[in-house]
């Protein structure tokens, strides 16, 4: 008998339409986590930056040329954090969409050969798989059919 927990999934993308919901619902998330920090930082920041430009100072002056920087500052740490994030957001989708698809695709695969053999094997998911409840209520369910 295979023992899955040994031979770990090369196939990342099991069940891709699945897969691809779970990302796309963690982008989603992603997207509104980010909306709402620029709403605060927004609200935050903008009776200090209003003040600011309606002092009318010089191009040149060390304030207009923090101003300016902070301005570049803010656009490139939110540009590179919202690149972060959506790598974070594409992995850990990723991970446990394969975590939960893995297990349903080894189940499906494993009654199909039941179905086929006639002989009724245990089941086994990947130790960091999800649902080892369902595994164990399988094994049990088998193991009482072959009383």
């Amino acid at each position: 008998m295979e023992n899955n927990q040994h031979h770990p999934r090369k196939v990342l993308l099991i069940n891709p339409k699945f897969q691809y919901s779970i990302i796309r619902f963690m982008f989603i998330l992603m997207i509104l986590v980010i909306i709402i920090f620029t709403l605060i930082g927004t609200w935050q920041f903008r009776p200090l930056l209003t003040e600011l430009q309606n002092l009318d100072l010089d191009q040149t002056h060390p304030i207009s040329t923090a101003l300016e920087r902070f301005y570049f500052m803010i656009g490139l740490s939110f540009g590179l954090g919202t690149l972060a994030f959506s790598c974070i957001f594409f992995v850990a989708g990723l991970i446990i969409s394969h975590k939960i698809a893995g297990p349903l695709f080894n189940l499906k695969r494993h009654l199909k050969e039941i179905r086929e053999s006639g002989e009724y094997k245990e089941v086994k998911f990947r130790k960091k798989d999800y649902f080892h409840d369902l595994q164990d209520e399988i094994n049990e369910f088998i193991s009482h059919i072959k009383k």
